[in-house]
């Protein structure tokens, strides 16, 4: 697990769960509401990727996330655009993969993406229901984001193809400013 000892975002956390081995493989508890991780879900998703598959790069300006990867690895590119935030425009990726279990608390402002070095799995709680308009993208390989994926994507959705530029989606999200909740 990537265990950062002070986040490259603000607001962005890593919650350590506890993993119950034994030769059968492991019980894990993901989530309970009494913990104060500040996201109380209202909606869970599964999300399954191919290997090579980058989802990337969007923004809410309505939910945050709690998302466990349950089985795989991946590289996770963030990009602070909130106003006000102790971190903003601070790019930074790192990697989580399943066999060292966390919850990462991803806050809305904060655009991200998420590169599969291997076809995985994982869970994802929303803070509020799925709505269109607050899936914001932008381009995963504009250069003013300042994030190295790991390799060249080989599956894009077309959404991600023909994302907008990052000062497109800035611009965008200007009315919603500031998103810093600190």
């Amino acid at each position: 697990m990537a265990q950062l000892s002070s986040p490259p975002v603000a607001g962005l956390r890593f919650w350590p769960l506890e993993m119950h081995r034994d030769s059968r493989g492991h019980l894990t508890e993901f989530f309970r509401r009494e913990w104060e991780t500040g996201v109380d879900p209202v909606q869970w998703l599964v999300l399954k990727s191919v290997a090579g598959t980058l989802r990337a790069m969007d923004l809410h300006v309505v939910h945050d996330e709690f998302f466990v990867l349950l089985s795989g690895r991946v590289t996770v590119g963030v990009k602070d655009l909130r106003h006000g935030s102790p971190t903003e425009g601070t790019a930074a990726t790192f990697e989580l993969a399943s066999d060292d279990l966390a919850g990462m608390i991803m806050p809305r402002g904060v655009a991200h993406g998420v590169y599969f070095h291997e076809d995985s799995i994982a869970v994802v709680g929303a803070s509020e229901y799925y709505r269109e308009d607050d899936h914001l993208p932008c381009a995963w390989d504009d250069p003013e984001l300042g994030i190295e994926w790991p390799a060249e994507p080989t599956v894009l959705s077309d959404l991600d193809q023909d994302a907008p530029s990052l000062r497109e989606l800035i611009e965008r999200i200007e009315p919603y400013q500031p998103l810093w909740r600190g």
